[in-house]
């Protein structure tokens, strides 16, 4: 298999990090104030919860008036990747990524700023599919951004499972095994090592997925990566698992499970006539694997949450649910 980027699995912070993060990151803001238009005698640096993972810090940079979103990480990998975001910026802007507006270096973490756009995640409709699914057919068909992306060699779609989902997978697993939370016991973690080794089983047999991928795909859509405001104004943001993969799986995560609804796939109807044959074969394994992971992933939050620790219990009941 050849070798693929890391795709967000760098290393979790822990509470003293999160808290000196926010501290310098005040610190960077009060002494660029008058530059952003910020009243620095009103600055607030307030750390905003990522319900989807505690692997990069979010905070919201505001003087009651003026309002920016600051994305940082300390993990060379994870950095890396928001470099790469900021450096193919301009061809994202179609795709409605969100403006960059500087990169931020604060030492012990760096990141990029945003303006902050009052939206939020919306539930996936037909409106919404309507909406997003064009432009990710654009996004799979950009050359340009294929060719800004290009791996050193091909890679198929079962690379790019086991690059993304397997290897999320094993990771959680291995972290719930070393510090299982109560509710979790031997039989489940069992249990879950089954389902994963089947469906990679399923996956690398599957003909399917054999298929060389040349698409830049966002790689991390799922719901919560869209910010609504209307059908007129929204964006996708996360954009640091941007990356040549497969199609299909984008459109499994954002067709996928959510917190109300655990159905694998919805509104299939609606994308098929889009898909390529194979695209459409690989999609309902996709499926389940968006399933599995929101299994997975959320006992893995459960024992990250104590890193933020003003929102620990409130992300851990919500976890266990």
């Amino acid at each position: 298999m050849p070798t693929l980027p890391d795709l967000g699995c760098g290393a979790k912070p822990d509470r003293q990090t999160v808290t000196g993060i926010q501290a310098l990151a005040r610190d960077y803001f009060r002494d660029r104030a008058g530059s952003l238009g910020l009243d620095r005698n009103a600055l607030v640096v307030e750390y905003v919860l990522n319900w989807g993972g505690f692997v990069n810090h979010s905070f919201r940079v505001h003087d009651g008036h003026r309002a920016y979103h600051l994305k940082l990480s300390t993990a060379p990998d994870d950095r890396a990747a928001l470099r790469r975001w900021q450096s193919l910026g301009a061809l994202l802007e179609p795709y409605h990524a969100p403006p960059i507006l500087d990169w931020v270096d604060l030492g012990e973490a760096a990141g990029l700023l945003f303006p902050w756009i009052a939206g939020g995640p919306p539930a996936v409709d037909a409106e919404v599919v309507a909406e997003l699914v064009p432009v990710l057919v654009r996004l799979g068909a950009d050359r340009e951004l294929a060719a800004a992306l290009s791996e050193p060699s091909p890679i198929t779609a079962a690379d790019a499972y086991l690059a993304s989902f397997h290897r999320r997978f094993t990771d959680d697993l291995l972290g719930i095994r070393a510090a299982p939370p109560p509710f979790v016991d031997a039989g489940l973690l069992h249990w879950l090592d089954d389902q994963v080794g089947r469906l990679t089983a399923a996956i690398t047999a599957n003909s399917a997925f054999a298929e060389p991928l040349t698409s830049p795909v966002h790689g991390d859509l799922w719901p919560n990566n869209v910010l609504w405001v209307d059908r007129h104004h929204w964006y996708l943001i996360d954009w640091d698992d941007l990356r040549i993969g497969d199609p299909a799986a984008d459109l499994a995560a954002l067709l996928g499970p959510d917190a109300q609804d655990l159905r694998p796939l919805k509104l299939v109807d609606q994308v098929l006539p889009l898909l390529s044959p194979t695209q459409r074969e690989r999609l309902p394994l996709l499926g389940r694997a968006t399933l599995l992971d929101w299994v997975i992933d959320p006992v893995s939050d459960w024992i990250d949450a104590g890193t933020a620790p003003q929102h620990e219990r409130e992300v851990r009941a919500e976890k266990e649910r």
